[in-house]
């Protein structure tokens, strides 16, 4: 793999790893992951033993083919040669699946080979450190690798993720090629219609907030979505979220994004679980669900499927019954 001088796609490490490195089953019945900032304050605490040279949050990056791929180091002891990647949990670490710990693993070697190219280093020790946020007790994992060994890890990694980036790259172009020739879908705005759509296309331009009251027919779904897909371009947007209050403005939103035919646009619509999960009766793991058995050894595959269609990925794991939203695509 080469590098190259301006990569056309961009992933942190976690989520590199999450696409590639997941295998097996959907399981919720071991969520050892605490809350954001549960997960801070554990991470502060394990730098705050470490001695003074230990280096905290260290920003690595490296391009491979098309891909850039970046993230931040938890911690690397200079004096051990050791990277360490820190995972704060609750619970007993013995009932962690498989799964969970192999993309533990693969997320440290990703950022153990990153260290090793950004010190020349021939081989690293890593750490897998495992902070019991209740008891405030640390479990350590260790191994260590060589320089070539984690290469070709972080190559096999990004030739996987690759293959779908590439698809997300075609999709993008076709969908900034659809959005710059968008045409407003009727033959004239309606009263007031313009002056809100011009207000939300200044308003994204800028990036300003925009509050704004409107009598019920003028068109304010298509009147703020227009000039948002409009905006997209010049602004670099990556997503648009259309939130309402209930599931009349849902459809209402819904069916103005047919109507302004923006494809190849992918519109993902968020339901109640309920309404979503197709075996409300089991549990959410492969002992009990079809759909959970060996989830992840299909995901990639159903990311082609659904990159050559068009559309996005509805994850199981958001339309789990532990989840208080569901994803569907559109």
């Amino acid at each position: 793999m080469h590098t190259v001088p301006n990569p056309a796609y961009t992933v942190v490490v976690r989520a590199l790893c999450e696409f590639t490195a997941k295998a097996g089953d959907f399981d919720l019945r071991f969520t050892p992951t605490p809350s954001a900032q549960e997960g801070v304050a554990g991470h502060v605490t394990v730098a705050k033993r470490q001695h003074a040279g230990y280096l905290k949050e260290i920003s690595l990056s490296q391009d491979c083919g098309p891909l850039r791929v970046r993230g931040r180091a938890d911690g690397f002891d200079p004096l051990t040669n050791r990277l360490e990647e820190i995972k704060t949990d609750r619970g007993k670490l013995e009932s962690m699946p498989d799964n969970h710990r192999h993309l533990h693993w693969a997320q440290a070697r990703v950022y153990a080979h990153l260290m090793c190219r950004e010190r020349a280093l021939e081989e690293i020790q890593i750490a897998l450190v495992y902070f019991d946020i209740v008891d405030q007790t640390e479990t350590v994992l260790v191994e260590t690798q060589t320089a070539s060994t984690l290469q070709a890890h972080f190559e096999l990694q990004c030739a996987r993720f690759i293959a779908w980036a590439a698809q997300e790259i075609e999709h993008r172009a076709a969908r900034d090629d659809a959005f710059a020739a968008l045409r407003f879908p009727h033959t004239d705005f309606r009263a007031g219609q313009r002056t809100l759509a011009e207000a939300v296309y200044r308003s994204a331009l800028s990036g300003r907030c925009l509050m704004a009251q409107a009598p019920t027919g003028i068109g304010k779904t298509v009147g703020t979505l227009f000039p948002l897909l409009k905006a997209w371009l010049k602004q670099q947007l990556d997503k648009i979220y259309f939130l309402t209050a209930k599931s009349a403005g849902r459809q209402l939103a819904l069916d103005a994004l047919k109507t302004l035919d923006a494809k190849p646009l992918r519109v993902v619509e968020l339901v109640a679980r309920d309404k979503a999960c197709e075996y409300p009766d089991r549990a959410c793991h492969g002992d009990s669900c079809p759909l959970a058995r060996g989830f992840y050894d299909r995901l990639a595959d159903a990311g082609h499927r659904h990159s050559n269609a068009g559309r996005s990925i509805a994850r199981r794991s958001q339309t789990s019954r532990a989840s208080t939203k569901s994803v569907r695509t559109i």
